[in-house]
């Protein structure tokens, strides 16, 4: 008894050694870096943000089907797409866009995408189809693209909304304002980012389908490999030598498919970072312009006690616009209020509508820029972080949370600003039927009247077209006709004054992205009548060479 006693305690507490099988644990290894795991609250994000995006676009549908529900005329004003604007002595004219269109347009189809994102983004969590990333990774490549359009739009309608104001319409072009080059470059810009997009997706696609057949051969050979090993197998084998063949050809295609994503990220980043730099340029120098304008319209100096404005303005204004001063109606004359404890003016001119909406239409105009700006932002960090922590953010759960956060967030906000800009352009109407001749509405009349008057000739310039309707009349005819017209007429000679029995259109708010888009023509005023403003915006220029 004490001979077995001693052995058989020997042996319950001794344990086989067990050696791992290597080919096994590689193979699980390979499966948790290329299917890699979210973590438990990403499913509930991208539900929510799916919402949020099928509600976008149900709501640009309704943005769009605006127009429709508005009088042919107004109509007309809205859906148009592509004009002319022509400046002095240039027969090359800017190409404008329909911002407010063009912008709803693009976050329907950026929210259509989106949502296909996120669809695939939800079924790809738990899939090990290579299929499905190819198709995820050409989504997010397209994902971006409908953004950039809508920023591009609207920052060259600023900057077109400035180069067409009288401070830059009588000067003489230089290179980087010259219709010609800008219109290369509307139209080039976009038509470089699809290719490249386009290209990146390619790209992108070819590298997953070498990943996904690399990873095919090394799991099926890892598989065999398995099942065939024994204990104290030699390393010198025909099947570990496969498998260190196959290992290797794995990690380069690999290798391959992180640098296309990390250029990808990479030209992204530069892309953003540059329409941010364009943007905000374009946009301050119009916060500048408008600036201007309200502080123009909030300046008492002109008006002396309960004068008529018009006296007082006669030889500072347009003759087009001091015309439209002298009102068929008399005008009700308010008492005096204090302005600064030191002067007086009308309360007319205090509690004028359009100064209000002009106020309110520079107020939105920061708000709304800012948040746009903050959205391109978020897609700069985005693909820099993808750019940095490439690795973090496809191994590491923590990672790829926040890289799926972020690009929903910014998509998200850029969404809600673009659709709020064009329903906003969409549902505006004029509210005021009484003339207010204010310094600064005239300024704004005036920084807005190339987009009033008939239909330009699409084939004619405008200077042209003047100069030849110019010698086809002598100008003694020309002043005995509008004399005996204007003498003999009982009617307002413009739409600025009033008619007691139809109420005018009174001066539309201006809004510095979409104003250039609300009118049916882009004539210029007379030459001659350009620098009769007095120096209301006559002021330096900060921003646009």
């Amino acid at each position: 008894m004490s001979a077995t006693g001693p052995s058989s305690q020997w042996d319950d507490n001794v344990q086989p050694k067990i050696t791992p099988n290597p080919y096994a644990k590689l193979l699980d290894h390979v499966n948790r870096v290329t299917f890699p795991e979210y973590t438990g609250p990403v499913r509930k994000v991208l539900l929510a943000f799916g919402c949020i995006h099928a509600v976008t676009a149900l709501v640009c549908i309704t943005v769009m089907l605006i127009p429709l529900r508005r009088s042919p005329e107004a109509r007309k004003k809205l859906t148009w797409l592509l004009r002319k604007k022509y400046v002095a002595s240039i027969s090359t004219p800017y190409h404008v866009m329909n911002s407010g269109l063009v912008v709803v347009a693009a976050q329907l189809i950026s929210s259509l995408v989106f949502v296909t994102y996120i669809i695939l983004d939800y079924y790809s969590l738990n899939s090990t189809s290579f299929a499905l990333r190819a198709c995820l990774h050409v989504c997010w490549e397209l994902c971006l693209l409908p953004g950039y359009f809508g920023f591009h739009v609207t920052a060259f309608s600023s900057l077109y909304t400035c180069l067409c104001s009288p401070r830059y319409s009588t000067r003489k072009r230089s290179l980087f304002s010259h219709p010609l080059f800008l219109n290369i470059l509307f139209y080039g810009l976009p038509v470089l980012v699809s290719i490249q997009t386009i290209a990146w997706s390619v790209v992108l696609v070819l590298g997953i389908k070498g990943e996904a057949d690399s990873y095919y051969a090394l799991a099926a050979h890892l598989e065999y490999g398995s099942d065939n090993w024994q204990p104290g197998q030699s390393s010198s084998n025909p099947i570990h030598k496969r498998a260190v063949y196959l290992l290797g050809n794995y990690v380069d295609q690999g290798k391959y498919f992180s640098n296309c994503w990390i250029w990808s990220s990479r030209t992204w980043s530069a892309i953003g970072i540059s329409l941010a730099l364009f943007y905000a340029l374009n946009v301050a120098n119009l916060l500048y312009v408008l600036r201007q304008c309200l502080k123009a319209s909030q300046t008492p100096h002109q008006f002396s006690g309960n004068a008529r404005p018009a006296d007082t303005l006669d030889h500072n204004v347009p003759s087009y616009c001091r015309d439209n001063l002298e009102s068929p109606t008399p005008r009700i004359t308010l008492p005096e209020v204090p302005m600064g404890n030191s002067k007086k003016f009308p309360r007319s001119i205090v509690a004028q509508p359009s100064v209000k909406e002009l106020k309110n239409g520079y107020i939105y105009l920061i708000v709304h820029c800012t948040i746009m700006l903050l959205d391109l932002c978020i897609h700069v960090t985005t693909s820099t972080i993808r750019t940095v922590h490439y690795e973090q953010s496809i191994v590491d759960k923590g990672w790829r949370s926040r890289t799926t956060w972020l690009v929903l967030l910014g998509s998200t906000l850029a969404s809600l600003a673009m659709i709020f800009h064009s329903w906003r352009i969409f549902t505006e109407r004029d509210k005021t039927n009484v003339p207010e001749p204010n310094p600064g509405i005239l300024v704004r009349k005036f920084l807005t009247s190339h987009r009033e008057g008939p239909e330009p000739d699409s084939n004619t310039p405008n200077f042209t077209f003047q100069r030849q309707k110019s010698h086809e009349t002598e100008p003694s005819k020309t002043d005995k006709l509008e004399h005996n017209v204007l003498s003999k007429s009982s009617t307002p000679t413009s739409d600025w004054s009033i008619n007691p029995m139809q109420p005018s259109r009174s001066p539309p708010q201006f809004s510095a992205l979409d104003d250039i888009n609300r009118y049916t023509s882009y004539e210029m005023p007379p030459i001659s009548e350009r620098d009769k403003l007095g120096g209301y915006l006559c002021v330096p220029s900060a921003h646009v060479p």
